[in-house]
């Protein structure tokens, strides 16, 4: 059982200490999130990441900002693959446990299509038989192609690749305004996902969310009842596939103000009590 930090943009700029101060909180490692302007305007310390990946667990969340590599336009998806290669490419250097993306795209004619979903698991498919490291699928919420009625469908196709279970952007889908029974929707989520695809588990992210009106907002530090589905899920994949590998995405505060991955040891004592 292995809780990681989750590091964005501007905790990069300084990541010695960064990833110390990450640790010191009590994490097992940490999951870098490469975004712009990285790779574009600003080179990476990949040789922090390295000594850090020598010691502890590090795991790689790739580019996602217009990034779509489930597009049915050819040019859009071949250039958001060249991109995802380049960032491979730089950071495969530091020897990452994983690299975790999302497949995704904005057009409506991908909407639960098994015409784009084909596509985007041969695209993943090509990926993963390229790279060394493990490349692994957020589930997402959208219209294709890692969401609830399509993640099962895209692990099936493709070859190679792993789960990464994001139960917020999940719950997202089955969200009605109004139905705040946390521990009931987690359940229904987890219920509704196929074997194929806790077959292919390798880790998860875990975040609380903020209502507002008919959607939820994600990656606020959880209040208590959500820390209490949050558990609950946790168990689950334990008992679904053996092992836990967790990342805490949580980015911000019940009022939205910036929270780092050092700040959250009494959450991570608490999710990880009882476990």
């Amino acid at each position: 059982m292995r809780f990681l930090g989750s590091l964005w943009y501007k905790e990069l700029l300084d990541p010695y200490e960064s990833l110390n101060k990450t640790v010191l909180a009590g994490f097992d490692g940490a999951e870098v999130s490469i975004e712009y302007p990285l790779l574009d305007e600003r080179e990476i310390d990949v040789n922090a990441l390295s000594d850090f990946s020598n010691s502890y667990y590090l795991g790689i969340h790739l580019p996602w900002r217009d990034v779509n590599l489930a597009s049915p336009v050819p040019e859009i998806r071949e250039g958001t693959l060249k991109y995802i290669r380049r960032a491979i490419s730089v950071l495969d250097k530091a020897e990452p446990q994983y690299f975790v993306l999302h497949v995704t795209t904005a057009s409506l004619e991908c909407r639960n299509s098994l015409r784009c979903i084909e596509t985007a698991a041969n695209t993943l498919t090509r990926l993963a038989k390229e790279t060394a490291t493990k490349i692994v699928v957020e589930t997402t919420s959208g219209p294709c192609c890692g969401n609830l009625s399509t993640i099962g469908l895209l692990i099936d196709e493709a070859e190679g690749v792993g789960v990464c279970l994001d139960i917020a952007q999940l719950v997202a889908e089955v969200f009605r305004e109004g139905d705040e029974d946390w521990e009931g929707l987690v359940n229904l989520v987890t219920e509704s996902l196929p074997p194929s695809v806790w077959e292919s588990v390798e880790l998860t992210h875990i975040h609380g969310w903020e209502i507002r009106g008919r959607r939820i907002v994600p990656h606020r530090y959880p209040p208590q009842e959500q820390v209490v589905a949050l558990r609950r899920f946790l168990r689950t994949v334990i008992e679904r596939t053996g092992k836990l590998l967790t990342v805490l995405e949580v980015f911000y505060d019940s009022r939205g103000n910036p929270l780092h991955s050092w700040e959250l040891s009494p959450l991570l004592r608490e999710i990880a009590r009882g476990l």
